[in-house]
């Protein structure tokens, strides 16, 4: 609960130092996806926290398709050094996809990276969602369907 609430602190402490909205906006969704993370009591494990590299989240992950479709979101990644998260690198995800799918669905998305190569492939652009990362859907009543 600590550390989720150090994650939120992080995330709104670091907002005045950015001037554009579309920022701002993306640092209050990412903080208030972790605030509800949090409510949840089978939420993030703190074990996974403590070992983490980084967490990135994403608020509002849209995919939509009709047999091609395509994923798109924004959000935020902090890095941990020396035990400590950094500032909120800003990031986007994307993709697409061919095959039998209809519809549209809106998912916020946190990662939790626990190893320095799955964070080097986010940062350089390399990680793929389903095939370098594992994926899993918690227990918050939210769904992921990436691939």
């Amino acid at each position: 609960m600590m550390r989720c609430f150090f994650l939120v602190w992080m995330l709104l402490w670091s907002a005045p130092s950015f001037a554009q909205n579309e920022e701002l906006e993306r640092l209050s969704a990412a903080a208030e996806v972790i605030e509800n993370l949090a409510k949840v009591p089978e939420g993030i494990p703190p074990d996974m926290v403590r070992s983490s590299k980084a967490i990135a989240v994403i608020p509002n992950v849209i995919k939509a398709g009709f047999i091609v479709g395509g994923r798109f979101g924004r959000g935020v990644v902090m890095v941990r050094h020396n035990n400590r998260f950094s500032a909120p690198l800003f990031i986007t995800m994307g993709g697409g996809s061919v095959g039998f799918q209809a519809g549209v669905q809106g998912t916020d998305l946190v990662l939790v990276f626990r190893t320095q190569q799955s964070l080097d492939n986010l940062l350089q652009g390399k990680l793929t969602l389903g095939a370098d990362a594992n994926v899993a859907a918690g227990p918050v009543g939210r769904s992921i369907a990436l691939k």
